[in-house]
């Protein structure tokens, strides 16, 4: 068992009435609820079950070796977890920026607007080769390192989340639409957790137009999970 199995071991899973696969992000709709997730894809990958997903249930495909099928599932997960426990509204990029005065060493894996805001030597990792970041293979040297640290939730989905918290050698926190809003999360090391709830429907609208994040904001409360 692992971070991924025990998640869908809390859920009890039901069929989509709804799926959505943008360009930035995956979002499902069950019953009133709807979550999303980012999408990951290579390219020209289609799901398997693609158009017969309506009416099954997809949270399973969050173990599935292809990328696309992942998000969905993701999505699907997220669709269905309640958050619960020490739970607050708020900005989570300020409670960043607040809270990175408190540490020297930090490290952020995923691209984020708010990295250039800090005024301290901030270590970026990305998969992808975007200019200033560090590619990704370098995280299992430098987060051990790093006394805070901020994942980006869109790793939930290519099964690299449990790892990264298991490296982390300080604060940790889990950020984004794309993160499962599940106390389970602290049990494998993270001390803060962020996301999104109560989405609207407007969401898979934007979500199958290629919005993003910052769409999400007028749509879906910001929501801030903490240990206790």
């Amino acid at each position: 068992m692992g971070l991924r199995e025990d998640i869908l071991e809390e859920i009890n899973d039901r069929p989509v009435e709804d799926v959505r696969v943008g360009v930035k992000y995956t979002g499902v709709r069950i019953g009133r609820r709807i979550g999303v997730a980012r999408t990951n894809h290579d390219r020209c990958e289609t799901p398997s079950k693609v158009g017969d997903l309506i009416g099954t249930e997809v949270s399973g495909m969050i173990c599935s070796d292809k990328a696309i099928e992942s998000s969905i599932g993701a999505a699907a997960i997220n669709a269905q977890i309640i958050p619960r426990g020490n739970i607050s509204k708020g900005d989570i990029f300020k409670r960043i920026l607040e809270t990175a005065y408190d540490y020297e060493n930090i490290g952020v894996v995923g691209k984020f607007p708010f990295t250039d805001r800090i005024e301290k030597d901030v270590f970026v990792f990305e998969k992808k080769d975007v200019p200033g970041c560090l590619p990704a293979s370098k995280a299992d040297e430098i987060l051990p390192k790093c006394d805070l640290v901020v994942i980006t939730g869109s790793v939930f989905a290519n099964n690299s989340l449990e790892h990264l918290l298991e490296i982390s050698g300080g604060y940790s926190m889990v950020i984004g639409p794309s993160t499962p809003l599940s106390p389970i999360l602290f049990e494998y090391g993270a001390d803060l957790i962020a996301g999104i709830a109560n989405v609207k429907k407007s969401v898979l609208d934007i979500v199958g137009q290629g919005g993003g994040t910052r769409d999400f904001k007028r749509f879906a409360d910001s929501i801030i999970m903490e240990m206790g």
